[in-house]
């Protein structure tokens, strides 16, 4: 192997090196520029949860307490005897009764807007 072989492994090493850098760096690029996904933006809180009352987040069930936060992506559920109210980022009110359930698919708000 001659050192000009040797030179030009190296320089296709490198060529590949900074082609690969250049495409994670495009990659991480569009990532920032997406708006939040699904679990990662609030959506509201819990403002009273009374009986049988919870939450289902990335398919686990939890139960929910007076402060919980909701993310885009959660389910809310009310079995017989549960009663449930949310306060959304808005100042939006719902209030949820006995056998309910109430999927956050999206959320948007803009607070400049109103």
């Amino acid at each position: 192997m001659t050192a000009r072989n040797c030179y030009s492994m190296s320089a296709g090493f490198s060529k590949s090196l900074a082609a690969a850098a250049a495409a994670l760096l495009a990659a991480a690029l569009m990532v920032a520029a997406v708006p939040a996904l699904a679990g990662d933006e609030e959506a509201g809180r819990i403002l009273f949860a009374r009986g049988e009352a919870g939450l289902i987040r990335d398919t686990v069930h939890h139960e929910v307490r007076r402060g919980d936060r909701l993310y885009v992506g959660d389910t809310v559920v009310t079995g017989e005897s549960g009663r449930l109210q949310i306060r959304f980022i808005d100042e939006g009110m719902v209030s949820l009764r006995a056998n309910t359930e109430l999927h956050i698919e999206a959320f948007e708000y803009d607070p400049e807007s109103g």
